[in-house]
């Protein structure tokens, strides 16, 4: 395939991405809350994988020892980073939710060097400091009209999210296939969540036919589509590439925020957005430099259903 298809398939899978906030905020305004729309959203994907896996001839044994891990990667990791986002889509816009979010690499960072030792580069400093500068930005001269709140669980999203991403580097789940490491991390969040739903009495599911729809659309558009799309695209193009295009999700995310849910868009929140992406081009770059020396599927390993 062409290097335009490669390109094609990356931005298509940020578009699908960058459009699940808007079909989150669908679900709430239909009469569903976050929990409602993560367990019918990870249930929807769990059964849509299953049959890929099927169709594919791709046997879903894995090993117990591969199951613990991805207990803890779906708990711990995985669903609490899609419970903390989805709940700030309540409080702030989806676009600065997503901003903040997208600060995950560099939490990779810091946790990689005071855990692993890694070496910290002029432009993971240089990157650490533009995000704190848009970060600070978008929120010191913003704050009259933006909820704390909203923004301190978005931020811990990213954190439990950058947790997650080192987790699934683990040797031991490392060289499993991506989507049948997605089977099971769909599978496990379903059941997770599914028991904090039983327990906070959410399993009350009342909605309309746009949030049924709405609910369709997370999981095929922005969970298989989006993931599909995403893993071509790097075996085309390459994921150094991929990650700098992939960057193109915060920004889709504030469009379609201000052109489909009327979203505002003040001259702070430009310039505070622009730093942060700026400075996860420049993380992404100095961890792809270092990523493609030792492995040849790097965004996969960063994204493995950020997907979801």
């Amino acid at each position: 395939m062409s290097r335009i298809q490669g390109i094609f398939y990356v931005i298509l899978s940020s578009i699908c991405f960058s459009a699940m906030p808007i079909f989150a905020k669908f679900c709430y305004n239909s009469g569903m809350n976050s929990y409602n729309v993560l367990f019918f959203r990870f249930l929807i994907a769990s059964i849509l994988l299953l049959l890929y896996l099927k169709i594919k001839g791709i046997s879903i044994k894995i090993k117990k020892h591969q199951l613990k891990i991805l207990f803890f990667l779906s708990t711990i990791g995985y669903s609490a980073t899609s419970i903390l986002l989805f709940l700030s889509y309540n409080y702030i816009s989806v676009g600065m939710a997503t901003i903040i979010h997208f600060v995950y690499p560099l939490m990779v960072t810091i946790v990689s060097f005071f855990i692993y030792r890694e070496k910290i580069t002029l432009k993971k400093i240089s990157s650490l400091f533009l995000a704190i500068i848009g970060i600070y930005t978008l929120v010191g001269f913003e704050g009259a009209s933006l909820n704390k709140y909203g923004i301190i669980i978005s931020f811990l999203s990213a954190i439990f999210y950058a947790y997650y991403i080192i987790g699934a580097s683990h040797k031991k789940v490392k060289t499993m296939d991506n989507f049948l490491m997605t089977f099971y991390i769909t599978c496990i969040s379903t059941l997770f969540i599914g028991i904090i739903c039983f327990f906070r009495g959410d399993f009350n599911f009342t909605t309309n036919y746009s949030g049924v729809i709405s609910l369709f659309l997370i999981a095929i558009i922005s969970t298989i589509l989006a993931l599909m799309s995403l893993i071509k695209g790097i075996k085309i193009i390459g994921p150094s590439i991929a990650s700098i295009l992939n960057t193109l999700e915060p920004i889709l995310s504030i469009l379609l925020g201000i052109l489909i849910l009327k979203e505002p868009i003040t001259i702070f929140i430009v310039i505070g957005s622009l730093l942060v992406i700026l400075s996860i081009i420049i993380i992404t770059l100095d961890n792809n430099c270092y990523c493609e020396k030792n492995q040849s599927q790097a965004l996969v390993d960063l994204r493995k259903e950020e997907t979801l």
